[in-house]
């Protein structure tokens, strides 16, 4: 283990960790990532602390969300044409979905 992911570590997983992670994390809404690059140490190790101060972590939905919003993350699907296949695939689900049958 180097000596920057040594201190990470220690500050992360004591009571100043804490603190930082409830403010930073919880108050403020900064990602895993943000304050991985601040700690300089990876974002798996936020989360671990996360979970060892029994602080409550976003789903990944949450996650994603936040990520598009501040932009660190590209919107997934955002300029890709889909296929005709697919798009009249999922119009059929779509509209067998939403208009009643009026076969009788």
């Amino acid at each position: 283990m180097d000596t920057h992911n040594l201190s990470a570590r220690l500050f992360l997983f004591g009571s100043e960790g804490k603190t930082f992670l409830e403010r930073e994390y919880s108050q403020n809404r900064r990602s895993t990532h943000e304050l991985a690059e601040e700690r300089k140490t990876y974002h798996k190790l936020v989360l671990q602390a996360l979970r060892h101060h029994r602080i409550v972590v976003r789903d990944r939905g949450e996650a994603q969300s936040s990520a598009l919003a501040t932009g660190r993350a590209p919107h997934p699907t955002a300029g890709k044409q889909r296929p005709k296949a697919t798009r009249d695939r999922i119009r059929q689900t779509l509209l067998s979905k939403t208009l009643p049958d009026t076969t009788v």
